[in-house]
């Protein structure tokens, strides 16, 4: 009979399960018996697997109130490895260090399952295994770091990992610093993708980042999703969906519980990712199979030179004292010094590497008495998460004693540095009166020489960076010192012109090479701004480092960056004199941010004029221009075309009398942008024409103008224009130009182009089945980016298709409630001329006022249409009449079109056939394309009944 189950920890590795709460140890299913000192033993040693246990340790756990004789553990420990079957077929469990204690290698998985009595014992529930389809190269987003040194002794680990990421979807690979985490990772990435090529294999290393908050944003920057700060989870299950991928997360110790938050959604909801992590310890959710890597193979005993390279420890430590003396040979004199010096080192790779490091400075004899000294004393804690590397602490603490002071001092400055740096910024930072810059120069390659710096190859330019744990050390020891405030001012300092650099980069720097260049500078920022800002801090150098980087904020991924301008507004106003251009562009900064998320509001405006009205109280022509363009934004958002346009005008007048290219670029584009809004379509359309033939392609990043290149906004521009002017066909090639540019620029410019041209055109044309094609993908891009905006309009898009296209339909509006609190009048004058059901009172009004020229004539004949329908037929005709007359000054013959379609189907109701007649045709017989859209499709139909014999000559 069986007992009842119940839920509990149950460890397997090879064919054997053990129930430690049991004190049970299964063979396939099959009881083992054991005796109870060796269980306890047993427990011991599976529970703490790839650690060392001493012996004093283990007979805690096996004799607790007993002292006995050193030989009992060993006769326990060899009955323990008889009922294991140790050693046959190549199977491996217990491990001796002679002197030292017992190592536990084999690989574990932790479950937790219902577990029946063993009587009638069930195999444990496996993974469920997820279909793998053929997939395009992912990988390219976040490849493999290459590596630069071979592989010694880690061939069985790489194979099971390689394995066991084939059969799980979450493998973690535990163990202390320097065992080897990351490069056995890798191998078996490499590994896994050449036994499954159909499956790309991304890397994301989490060392850079220092918040568990930010885990999902740093994946998502990762891969290039630096755009969608709102959702970045969202984003990067949309980029992965269900294709098979093997994503590997490396050093997640330090953000663990991120990590633990992150991977059980991210696996939910992408069936076909596999993630192979790498920790100091699990990150405790459901279904993790853990992985903890052993200490490399130790001699147990004196033997000659080639019995001793048999074990892997010692033999990586001789491939690498040869990689820095070919002459050196393991002779069988010192083949006792080298497996003594490994054992001492525990096995562990980067101990055992730093040392080979050293042997030409003290030999093989004096890294031996500096172990013996208790310079390298190696003792770990694995089971506290939040501790160091105590290991590679001592390590480093030995390491550290053996530097010059000038070395010292370097080490600790460059600290302050957490990503690649290079030996230009190192200079800014590290000399001083007490180092001259050759003493940094030299000092940086003694530091590379002795392994503590490694050199990074970021395409053809050239840097440094401090490896994780060195760098922790490293800070630990600025921290202490008397010189950190002085070195995070250098760095602060150092930012704030390496973004004024990025800034002036921007306007003639492709951007993936801009991206490549300046991109890490999300990090350098959040340090500095920390600092700025802390109490020993200086916070005018924190309000002027968020001024230049505000711009910056949708491609650096700076989270909740308005929050931190608004921090720095606030220390600036505490100032008796503070500096007016810094307020200028926080101001600037703060309205674009609000704009983007609220739409065009009270808040944003306000913020806008203040910026203008500090621009002229400093008298400066540089932040003037930044205050205009955000003027000219506020202008646009409300569809005050004819302001748009003055304000232009102005921008330009300032760029010529300073002689700014680029910003007198920026005010022909926007003034091309202002003219249309305005109604002027031949002018704008003149106006787009020379900026697309202007050198200079992008706007300064410090403007909203700056986000997306001319290229993009102009066929943007001349896609809506061409439209207006009757040029349907040539309309849709732009829109298609249009978005064909904005797909190599940035999402933001796609919306654009499938906001303002794409989407418009189609639905203009009566293309709907494609316009809510293109509807969705805006939506999709509008949840990535959190624009308000360009949610609200895509949310149009789609009702207003699935409308057309379903004839009856009750239309939705899902957005009217989604956006309360939201204030997006171009929109609204958009839907509009796109759909009559889109009315607002608010649109009539500002086509009355003249602020929405571009679109006036349209509201006008749809108010004509309100007004027959009420049965003011005499004020609908003289509307119509209007609209037609307003529609041909501006040259919008597709309002024209529209217009007298409308007027001569009234006109037909009343039985004036030949006015109908006329009407409509003085204006069809100008269209000369487009006779495919619904507007000439309609037009033509009346035409063609106003011609029947029935209806000639009746009046």
């Amino acid at each position: 009979m069986e007992a009842d189950g119940g839920a509990e920890p149950v460890l397997g590795f090879g064919p054997f399960r053990l129930m430690p709460a049991r004190k049970l140890l299964l063979r396939d299913d099959a009881p083992v018996r054991l005796g109870a000192r060796a269980t306890e033993l047993l427990i011991a040693l599976a529970e703490r697997a790839g650690e060392l246990l001493s012996r004093e340790t283990l007979e805690a756990s096996a004799w607790p109130t007993t002292v006995v004789e050193e030989t009992s553990l060993r006769v326990h420990v060899s009955a323990l490895r008889r009922a294991l079957r140790d050693g046959e077929d190549g199977a491996r469990y217990i491990t001796n260090v002679p002197g030292r204690g017992y190592c536990f290698v084999a690989p574990i998985t932790r479950l937790h399952e219902t577990v029946a009595t063993p009587s009638a014992a069930r195999a444990p529930t496996g993974v469920e295994r997820v279909p793998v389809d053929t997939l395009s190269a992912l990988a390219a987003a976040s490849p493999l770091p290459n590596r630069l040194t071979s592989l010694v002794g880690r061939e069985s680990a790489i194979t099971t990992l390689a394995d066991q990421c084939a059969q799980r979807r979450l493998v973690n690979v535990l163990g202390p610093g320097g065992i080897g985490k990351t490069t056995v990772a890798v191998a078996a990435a490499e590994r896994f993708h050449q036994q499954h090529p159909e499956q790309p294999v991304c890397f994301i290393d989490l060392s850079l980042i220092t918040d568990a908050a930010h885990v999902n944003s740093a994946l998502a920057a990762a891969f290039g999703l630096a755009d969608f700060p709102d959702d970045p989870l969202g984003a990067l299950v949309r980029l992965i969906g269900t294709q098979p991928t093997l994503l590997v997360l490396d050093n997640c110790e330090h953000v663990i519980s991120g990590v633990a938050s992150l991977v059980p959604l991210l696996m939910e909801r992408t069936p076909g990712l596999r993630l192979l992590l790498t920790s100091r310890e699990a990150i405790g959710v459901e279904g993790e199979w853990t992985f903890r890597l052993a200490p490399l193979e130790l001699p147990s005993q004196s033997l000659g030179a080639d019995e001793t390279l048999a074990f892997s420890a010692v033999r990586l430590f001789v491939e690498r004292a040869r990689a820095r003396d070919e002459g050196f040979r393991l002779s069988d004199a010192d083949a006792p010094l080298a497996a003594e010096l490994c054992r001492r080192l525990d096995g562990i790779p980067l101990a055992i590497e730093v040392a080979a490091a050293r042997l030409e400075q003290f030999g093989l004899r004096g890294l031996v008495a500096q172990v013996d000294a208790g310079f390298l004393h190696l003792k770990r804690d694995r089971r506290t998460g939040a501790s160091r590397h105590e290991a590679l602490s001592a390590m480093l603490d030995w390491s550290h004693r053996l530097l010059t002071e000038s070395e010292q001092v370097i080490l600790r400055r460059i600290a302050v540095f957490r990503s690649p740096f290079s030996l230009r910024s190192a200079l800014r930072v590290c000399a001083d009166a007490q180092l001259s810059e050759t003493d940094v120069i030299n000092g940086l390659a003694r530091l590379r020489s002795k392994s503590l710096l490694s050199r990074v190859t970021l395409g053809d330019i050239v840097k440094h960076r401090l490896l994780e744990q060195t760098r922790a050390y490293a800070l630990e020891k600025l921290a202490h010192s008397d010189d950190e405030d002085a070195v995070r001012r250098r760095h602060a300092l150092l930012v704030g012109e390496l973004l004024a650099e990025a800034q002036r980069n921007w306007p003639t720097m492709a951007k993936r090479q801009w991206m490549t260049v300046h991109g890490t500078l999300l990090r350098a920022l959040h340090t500095a701004l920390s600092w700025s800002f802390s109490p020993s801090g200086d916070p005018l150098i924190g309000a002027s480092l968020t001024a230049v980087a505000w711009p910056m904020a949708r491609y650096l991924f700076l989270e909740d960056y308005e929050t931190t301008i608004r921090r720095a507004i606030a220390a600036l106003d505490k100032l008796a004199e503070p500096p007016l251009p810094l307020l200028v562009q926080l101001h600037v900064g703060m309205a674009s941010h609000v704009q983007e998320r609220l739409g065009t509001g009270p808040e944003s405006r306000a913020a806008y004029d203040r910026a203008a009205e500090l621009a002229a109280r400093s008298g400066d022509p540089v932040h003037g221009v930044e205050a205009l363009i955000g003027q000219i934004s506020d202008a646009m958002g409300r569809d005050d075309g004819q302001r748009a346009a003055a304000l232009a005008r102005q921008l330009r007048q300032l760029a010529v009398a300073n002689d700014n290219a680029v910003a007198a670029a920026v005010a022909d584009r926007l003034l091309a942008q202002a003219l249309h809004f305005a109604g002027d379509q031949p002018q704008a359309r003149q106006l787009a024409r020379a900026v697309l033939e202007h050198p200079v392609q992008r706007g300064p990043l410090a403007s909203l103008a700056g986000v997306v290149d001319h290229r993009v906004s102009m066929e943007v521009l001349l896609a809506r224009v061409l439209w207006l002017q009757g040029s349907a066909d040539q309309a849709a090639a732009a829109a298609r130009s249009s978005l064909q540019l904005a797909e190599m620029d940035s999402p933001v410019a796609i919306c654009q182009a499938l906001a303002l041209a794409v989407c418009p055109v189609l639905l203009w044309r009566g293309e709907n089945d494609e316009a809510r094609l293109y509807a969705n993908q805006l939506l999709e891009q509008a949840q990535r980016l959190g624009s308000g905006q360009w949610l609200y309009v895509a949310r149009a898009y789609l009702d207003i298709a699935d409308a057309r296209l379903q004839p009856g339909r009750t239309r939705a509006q899902p957005w009217m409630d989604a956006d309360r609190g939201t204030s997006f009048p171009f929109a609204e004058d958009q839907l509009l001329a796109i759909e009559a059901s889109e009315w607002h009172d608010d649109c009539l009004t500002r086509a009355d006022q003249g602020t929405a020229g571009w679109c006036a004539a349209e509201v006008w004949r749809l108010q004509a249409l309100r007004l027959q329908a009420d049965g003011k037929t005499a004020e609908a005709l003289a509307l119509l009449q209007r609209s037609i007359e307003l529609a041909r000054s501006q040259g919008a013959l597709a309002w024209a079109l529209r217009s007298a379609t409308s007027l001569a189907r009234l006109l037909q109701q009343q039985g004036r056939h030949d006015e109908a007649l006329a009407t409509l045709t003085a204006v069809h017989r100008q269209i000369d394309e487009g006779e495919d859209t619904a507007d000439v499709i309609a037009a033509s139909a009346l035409l063609a009944s106003l011609r029947t014999p029935e209806h000639q000559g009746q009046r």
